[in-house]
């Protein structure tokens, strides 16, 4: 178990990234028989980033592609599920599906923006049962997005579940819950904050996590 919490930059052009890790907290295994750096460097390559607004979304160390990339339309099927309609906003529910489930591709549902921009404000994902991912026998995505002022869509929550194993057996249950929030695009990132590693941990005391996380652990 970890839990961290980081400040991150980005920078578009030319592509850079920076994560200051500010408070963390975990469990380790037993030093004397596992290496628990290994672990904690193993999972944090498999659970990267997921962001469906990119053409091909990478995971597990594979290229899965997302249900709106450009091209999707060869490679899904699109079922309009239900529209729903409150005071603030008018979105529908879009089911989809891989024409091929063999292929890496992802079923499930979309909650699109009705408002002309068609934006997606969440998605829950799965691996289809009989795609040819090894080791992995169950993936499960949800993702949410909120508009900012300028209107551009921003992820504020991601939920990944994975179920490593051999055959149908289950080995190993991983879960990854991150909550993105105080984005700031109107300020200029400084140079020198991307010198050095691309991660630093600058952790400050422990009460810094319990006053500032998100969300309450339960």
């Amino acid at each position: 178990m970890q839990e961290l919490l980081s400040d991150n930059y980005v920078q578009q052009n030319p592509t850079k990234s920076k994560k200051i890790i500010k408070a963390e907290e975990k469990t380790e295994f037993d030093p004397r028989y596992v290496n628990n750096p290994n672990i904690e460097s193993f999972m944090g390559y498999m659970f990267q980033p997921i962001d469906i607004y990119e053409e091909s979304i990478y995971f597990i160390n594979k290229q899965f592609l997302s249900p709106i990339a450009s091209n999707a339309k060869m490679y899904y099927k699109y079922y309009v599920k239900d529209t729903i309609r409150t005071e603030r906003e008018f979105f529908v529910r879009l089911q989809f599906e891989p024409r091929n489930p063999t292929d890496l591709l992802f079923k499930g549902e979309l909650a699109i923006s009705m408002d002309g921009r068609y934006a997606v404000k969440s998605a829950q994902m799965r691996i289809d049962e009989k795609a040819n991912v090894s080791w992995v026998n169950d993936l499960r995505l949800r993702l949410s997005y909120f508009k900012d002022e300028s209107g551009v869509m921003l992820q504020d929550t991601s939920e990944i579940t994975v179920l490593f194993g051999r055959g149908s057996r289950d080995a190993i249950f991983g879960h990854r819950y991150s909550v993105n929030q105080k984005y700031d695009l109107k300020h200029s990132t400084l140079e020198n904050i991307f010198t050095g590693a691309p991660i630093e941990k600058r952790l400050q005391t422990k009460s810094h996590l319990i006053e500032n996380r998100p969300i309450q652990l339960n």
